[in-house]
């Protein structure tokens, strides 16, 4: 999965989702956000999380194993997190876990159902363009740096460095693997940052005003809020 492949799920998109107004799914997104930080319950997690990946693989036409690859990083530093600095197990370690993955597939339905001009002129309304800049390269090295954790695992596989070894090997050679593809996505960013500046980018992005709020959007506000009231709710 590549940044063309994913603005062409948000462009080409006919559902509900792609139809509300891009200033309600922020709002929406930073609620659902408050709402998943605040979950105990791993049923309520899982009742976000759950539908929305088959939103994204049958209406969005976003595969579930393409989506599993962008799942990684969250799956893998979230259980660590839990297990190893805070020392949880079972149920809370779970619920650790859901918390990172669900807001992962909050952000994925985001940008594949708005594009990502849209979101960051939206987004320019009220925040300086450093920000702007901030928020662009961070939305571009992600998919740089999934590109490469792609890479760099077909290389390891081929080379056989994930078979044949003991369980903290493989551990081992995991996060060096991960690091590795860290590092060589800061490096494709940078460069790929330099590359917008010689092309005349000077911070910030315009594009063609929308509504801020349109009738389509209050059953998804709606929806937000029962559930943030359901995640604050013991």
């Amino acid at each position: 999965m590549n940044l063309p492949s994913v603005d062409f799920l948000a462009v080409s998109g006919k559902s509900y989702l792609h139809k509300v107004s891009v200033s309600c799914k922020l709002w929406c997104l930073l609620i659902l956000l408050i709402a998943v930080l605040l979950a105990h319950n791993v049923y309520l997690l899982a009742c976000l999380a759950l539908p929305l990946l088959l939103f994204l693989h049958f209406v969005v036409n976003f595969s579930i194993l393409k989506q599993f690859y962008i799942y990684i990083y969250p799956l893998f530093f979230s259980t660590i997190y839990g297990a190893f600095f805070l020392g949880f197990a079972g149920e809370e370690l779970l619920v650790i876990v859901l918390r990172a993955v669900t807001a992962v597939i909050l952000l994925l339905t985001l940008i594949t159902t708005t594009p990502y001009i849209k979101i960051f002129a939206t987004v320019s309304k009220i925040a300086p363009s450093v920000l702007i800049d901030i928020f662009l390269l961070t939305y571009r090295a992600f998919f740089l740096l999934l590109s490469k954790i792609l890479e760099t695992l077909s290389a390891l596989r081929l080379r056989g460095a994930m078979e044949g070894y003991s369980l903290q090997r493989k551990l081992t050679n995991m996060g060096s693997f991960l690091g590795l593809a860290f590092v060589k996505a800061i490096d494709l960013n940078e460069k790929n940052y330099w590359m917008m500046i010689a092309r005349g980018y000077e911070g910030g992005i315009n594009s063609k005003r929308e509504k801020s709020f349109q009738g389509i959007d209050i059953p998804l506000y709606i929806t937000s809020l029962i559930y943030l009231v359901m995640a604050v709710l013991p």
